[in-house]
């Protein structure tokens, strides 16, 4: 093998190596043509909080925190490009709706101890936040309403992205679910008074008993009448 084959076995090993991490650490697209998206634009969220019947759940407070930010490659494609904030979390963005990612994220939260947006929640269920920079966000509850359970985080596009439309106004419905302390118990029936005797079952408890002495008093005089006609 002469010199020249040996150097161009090198540059192709070396050229595949480029590729190879190029494209690893490429970002993801989110779309792979990305609709128009005004990035000038601001954005707002309102989450209106409901139990698991529907109903509206006022008290609380809601934070959210930017995770990432919406962002368009050199081809047109958008994807999360990390906030400042996160880029410690070393996470990966690809799949928003793992549960793993987003109990990761809440935990970095925590041990970082980030400061969010905060909004507290109306009677209403509402909690409202505007003036957002477009980007992937994460909401967790920090005080939960009355007599239910905190809610459990997650993480939502704002904008909302689909079908090619995009919306800057994002509405969501997270659920709440009722505290098991403050739910009705069964009586306790060991402690449940009985009901008071009544002059019936006075009566038939008095017929009993008469009927009982009766009974004993003719079987003493039936066995002294046997006894005596043995004797005589």
């Amino acid at each position: 093998m002469n010199k020249r084959t040996e150097k161009m076995r090198v540059m192709k090993f070396l050229l595949m190596a480029v590729l190879f991490v190029a494209a690893f650490f490429t970002p993801q697209p989110i779309l792979a043509q990305s609709p128009f998206v005004d990035f000038s634009q601001k954005a707002s969220l309102k989450l209106t909080v409901k139990d698991t019947d529907g109903k509206s759940v006022g008290g609380g407070r809601l934070e959210i925190f930017k995770v990432a930010d919406l962002a368009l490659d050199d081809d047109g494609n958008l994807f999360w490009q990390v906030d400042e904030a996160f880029e410690g979390a070393s996470a990966d963005l690809s799949d928003p709706q793992n549960p793993q990612l987003v109990n990761y994220l809440e935990d970095y939260v925590s041990r970082q101890s980030l400061s969010g947006i905060t909004s507290s929640i109306s009677e209403e269920g509402t909690a409202q936040f505007d003036g957002l920079d477009l980007g992937l966000y994460l909401v967790r509850q920090t005080r939960p309403a009355s007599g239910y359970q905190k809610m459990s985080s997650f993480l939502i596009d704002v904008p909302a992205i689909e079908d090619e439309t995009v919306n800057y106004q994002v509405e969501a419905f997270p659920k709440a679910a009722v505290n098991p302390r403050d739910l009705p118990t069964a009586p306790d029936t060991e402690n449940t008074p009985k009901a008071p005797d009544t002059g019936a079952s006075s009566s038939i408890r008095l017929y009993i008993s008469l009927l009982l002495i009766a009974l004993a008093t003719l079987g003493g005089i039936l066995l002294n009448e046997k006894r005596r006609n043995e004797n005589s």
